[in-house]
């Protein structure tokens, strides 16, 4: 515990805390047909960040540059899975 009005140690960011929620809503759908006893088609869906929402990652924190604030990366985008 750091003296009464005095900093403490602690950093001044934390990339895990200090970031933009996420939003990623991942769906599956199977349908299952019997076409005789013995025989069944089956036809499998599977959508992961479905709504396509983006978490931006990855930005440029040195000052005095033109690119401060930028981010240079983000998320993976929709990925849909047919079977």
């Amino acid at each position: 515990m750091p003296a009464p009005f005095t900093f403490g140690n602690a950093s001044p960011s934390y990339n895990d805390v200090r970031n933009f929620r996420v939003f990623t809503e991942d769906f599956s759908a199977v349908k299952s047909t019997r076409i005789r006893e013995a025989t069944e088609l089956e036809f499998t869906a599977t959508f992961i960040n479905a709504f396509n929402r983006h978490r931006f990652t990855d930005f440029t924190a040195t000052r005095n540059t033109a690119t401060f604030g930028q981010a240079t990366g983000s998320s993976l985008g929709r990925i849909i899975t047919l079977g």
